[in-house]
């Protein structure tokens, strides 16, 4: 995971990260979100998570994206305009499955 980290603030590539699966990981394993190896990855990063793997509510449009740079955020949120986001439905099923 360095290296992929390395490569991609060496050539300013922006990691995108499919942490879906971050909650089924039994002890004594842990999961490393690759956007926590350094702050300077964190920057140039998309994180995408969701219950729904963990939960089973795959139907319920219940992903998410952790993307802690204001201006890739902002990038990111123009990008989506006009796609159609979550629902009520889902996001409370998120709320108590947390």
């Amino acid at each position: 995971m360095q290296q992929l980290v390395d490569l991609c603030l060496r050539y300013r590539v922006t990691l995108v990260s499919d942490e879906v699966h971050a909650d089924l990981v039994y002890a004594p394993h842990q999961h490393t979100v690759t956007a926590t190896i350094g702050s300077e990855i964190a920057q140039q990063s998309i994180t995408f998570f969701a219950p729904s793997k963990t939960f089973n509510i795959e139907g319920l449009q219940t992903a998410y994206a952790v993307i802690p740079n204001p201006e890739l955020r902002e990038k990111f949120i123009a990008a989506r305009r006009g796609m159609q986001g979550g629902n009520l439905f889902g996001y409370v099923a998120t709320e108590a499955a947390y």
